[in-house]
């Protein structure tokens, strides 16, 4: 047996013996609109389905490939948990694990409140890495967001928004982009 045998061997059989640890690695299927409301480019899925929710719209124009969606911090942290946690709190799956909870709370909130911007969305614009394309998703200037959410805006700059007492009263950590 040659050297590059031997070596091709040993790599065989350690991953074997990874893969049988660990167990197989399942390929992770592409995500559309992934960063903005709703699941696929949709409304709400799940145990929560809602029919004729939707947190994308679609739009007939020459600027906008396929339509505008909802985005906000929310569904920034629920799409990329979900992404990890394929079991998780409205993640698609059977909901067997307790994972995403926080993030999909905090997607309830923002989208309850108001918290969130618009962006226009390339529904057919596939992502397999659960990173969100912070280009396409950032909240872009003159947005309203969550003060938590500040560093969703695209130029990394936002403020607290001057409201009177009763606007302050329904949305107190009301921030504008920059």
């Amino acid at each position: 047996m040659t050297c590059r045998a031997r070596k091709n061997t040993i790599r065989r059989i350690l991953a074997t013996v990874v893969i049988g640890l660990a167990g197989p690695v399942a390929a992770q299927p592409n995500e559309f609109c992934f960063g903005a409301g709703g699941m696929q480019c949709g409304g709400v899925t799940g145990q929560l389905a809602v029919q004729g929710v939707a947190f994308c719209l679609p739009v007939q124009s020459p600027l906008v490939k396929n339509g505008i969606c909802k985005v906000h911090g929310g569904s920034w942290d629920h799409d990329t948990c979900c992404f990890a946690n394929r079991n998780g709190v409205e993640c698609g799956g059977d909901n067997s694990s307790r994972a995403c909870e926080a993030a999909w709370n905090k997607s309830i909130h923002r989208t309850v409140w108001g918290y969130y911007w618009f962006r226009a969305t390339d529904y057919t614009r596939a992502n397999a890495t659960g990173v969100i394309e912070t280009a396409l998703y950032c909240a872009p200037s003159g947005a309203q967001l969550h003060r938590n959410d500040r560093q969703r805006c695209c130029n990394g700059a936002a403020s607290a928004v001057p409201a009177d007492f009763w606007a302050r009263v329904a949305r107190p950590s009301l921030w504008r982009c920059q």
